[in-house]
């Protein structure tokens, strides 16, 4: 039987390119075997029927997670490597997906089997400056070079990241598979009309940096309008948020939504009006979320349009298009925008999903890849 191992140290819920790809192995291998850590609570599984999710360890949620000791994320970790070794070692695998540094160091400090293909993608690049010393995470980040010498492929969502492997000299072994949304899914989603009134969605995790505070404090100036938080969001951060939704009086304008599947998640997107893809970090991964940022085209294959952070790399992966808006902090014209969207929401969304379904699919770049990893 052949096999494809999936390895990846948070749940694929949380990762909708994993989760997309998984779907894509699926049509091309007998089996796909997805390891990852026991970190969702998964109500319904919807993958493939020849899909296997091996869930490492005892549920825990992230925040849980996060919180646990060192000692403990330490013996999860070699929970999560044994179960790796034991996998990667079946006759029948033949190509094993390594996303992210972790599991990338798990693959580097295990015993490897010859004449399996490795292919290793990272979603976002890790920075050892900004990890415990001697944790996981900083491990992980440390011997990534030295990993990535002995892996056979490797991909990144965005083409600016692979400057930030001056090592990866194999310039035929790299695919450049960006974050789109599948087309497939987006057809078998069955979703109601629009909310009625009009609504702005920001989805991914919240927290600052992402024009949150710039639209609630434009609410009491857009009665017609609602807004809602779709995501994991620390304590401290909710309070700040509610205190300013009280401090402006519009609690029955916000909405808070927590985690749901990726499904979910699409479905109540495809509700709404205009999506908030703001992102104001100067990390290096910040940096280069043109094509990585995925919430930007989920919104985009909801037929939303898109509110963005104007600054060069967006300017360059996106150009003008009739569906986005560049925001400068400047919260005039972010109201301008809102009432601009209000008005011309049919044709807008028309646009947008029209140039989703031409230009920004998942299935070509990956297809593309696994055509070169089994040529």
């Amino acid at each position: 039987m052949r096999t494809v191992l999936v390895s990846i140290y948070i749940d694929p819920e949380f990762y909708p390119p994993t989760k997309n790809a998984i779907f894509e192995l699926a049509k091309t291998y007998e089996k796909v075997i997805v390891l990852t850590r026991n970190l969702y609570a998964q109500e319904k599984n919807d993958y493939p029927e020849n899909v296997e999710l091996v869930k490492s360890g005892k549920f825990s949620t992230v925040q849980e997670s996060e919180k646990r000791s060192i000692f403990s994320k330490i013996l999860s970790f070699l929970g999560f490597w044994f179960r790796y070794q034991q996998l990667s070692l079946m006759n029948s695998v033949e190509v094993v997906l390594l996303y992210d540094a972790i599991p990338l160091f798990a693959f580097f400090i295990s015993l490897k089997k010859k004449k399996i293909k490795f292919w290793y993608h990272n979603h976002d690049m890790p920075d050892i400056q900004l990890t415990r010393k001697f944790s996981i995470g900083w491990l992980s980040a440390k011997y990534e070079q030295s990993a990535m010498k002995k892996i056979d492929y490797f991909s990144l969502p965005s083409k600016d990241r692979l400057v930030y492997y001056p090592n990866w000299n194999r310039t035929e072994d790299f695919f450049y598979i960006p974050n789109y949304p599948r087309k497939n899914l987006l057809k078998s989603i069955k979703s109601d009309n629009r909310f009625d009134r009009f609504t702005i969605i920001f989805q991914g995790a919240i927290g600052p940096g992402h024009a949150i505070e710039d639209v609630i404090q434009l609410l009491p100036n857009l009665p017609e309008v609602d807004f809602i938080l779709k995501g994991p969001v620390r304590n401290d951060y909710k309070e700040k948020i509610n205190s300013l939704i009280q401090t402006h009086k519009v609690e029955n304008q916000v909405k808070w939504v927590g985690l749901t599947s990726y499904t979910e998640l699409i479905r109540l997107t495809m509700k709404c009006h205009f999506g908030i893809a703001v992102h104001q970090g100067r990390d290096e991964v910040s940096k280069t979320l043109g094509t990585a940022s995925n919430k930007i085209y989920e919104y985009l294959a909801s037929g939303l349009p898109v509110l963005l952070h104007d600054n060069e790399q967006f300017r360059k992966s996106l150009g003008s298009k009739p569906w986005l808006f560049y925001y400068n902090g400047d919260t005039a014209h972010l109201e301008n925008y809102i009432k601009q969207v209000q008005i011309n929401f049919r044709e807008l969304s028309s646009y947008s999903f029209l140039d989703f379904e031409e230009n920004y699919c998942f299935e070509p770049y990956f297809l593309n890849a696994l055509k070169f990893i089994h040529a």
